[in-house]
């Protein structure tokens, strides 16, 4: 098994510094079709269904690796070395980043306000998360996993298993935290050109929305520009 992959996590923060992304075209409106659709290409996998759980930011991050993958094999730059087991396990990621008995705990996992040293197993898939995390997660080697290693619907992790009791199908080469470009308060590229031009060179970019009835009419909707704390994370 070709477990050798690399793959770029695209991330949409405003909260961190721009980082570039390499090998994209000029940032002007000017050399963007009228519309790009990643799904046109086969760039971007179907649409998953979380349940009623709060893992929102797995599929979210899931989604981004996969669509990486399928526009480099499209391209030519990887070998389908996943081969037609090209899923990837949301429940991996969402189960050991609270339950990882090699390093006691991945993350704190709160509930009713006090920190829970051994989650139990039911609330695992009802804690929040963020691309943060996920990017911690997958910085330190610990995954992603095929979907048939460890399905979504299927049985939980027996007690006692760490995170790399899975081969990794694919590992991290690096990550891109989108923002704008600032240069003596002046913005150089906007963090939707940004965004536009990752989507084109890197395929779907992990990106929080939020949802509010306030903001919402049978005639019209508002887009809030400002930063909400209670994202919903979608891979776009």
């Amino acid at each position: 098994m070709n477990t050798r992959g690399r793959f770029v996590l695209v991330l949409a923060l405003s909260a961190f510094v721009f980082a570039w992304c390499a090998g994209t075209a000029a940032g002007s409106s000017a050399d963007f079709p009228s519309s790009y659709d990643l799904r046109d290409y086969g760039y971007v996998p179907a649409v998953m269904n979380q349940g009623k759980d709060q893992t929102c930011w797995t599929f979210a991050a899931m989604t981004a690796i996969k669509s990486n993958y399928l526009l480099n094999v499209a391209q030519g730059n990887y070998n389908n070395f996943l081969g037609t087991d090209s899923d990837l396990s949301e429940l991996h990621l969402a189960w050991f980043s609270f339950k990882n008995p090699a390093r006691k705990q991945s993350f704190a996992f709160i509930k009713n306000g006090s920190i829970v040293a051994d989650p139990a197993d039911n609330d695992v898939l009802n804690h929040p998360g963020n691309p943060q995390m996920a990017l911690a997660f997958l910085t330190r080697q610990d995954g992603p996993v095929r979907e048939s290693y460890l399905p979504y619907s299927g049985p939980k992790p027996s007690a006692g298993k760490s995170p790399r009791d899975y081969a990794p199908a694919l590992r991290l080469k690096h990550a891109v935290y989108i923002d704008e470009v600032d240069v003596g308060g002046s913005v150089l590229i906007s963090k939707d050109t940004m965004i536009k031009m990752c989507l084109r060179s890197m395929g779907a970019v992990d990106i929080g929305v939020y949802w509010g009835n306030g903001y919402m009419s049978p005639n019209y909707a508002y887009y809030r520009r400002r930063p909400c704390s209670n994202d919903n994370w979608l891979g776009r």
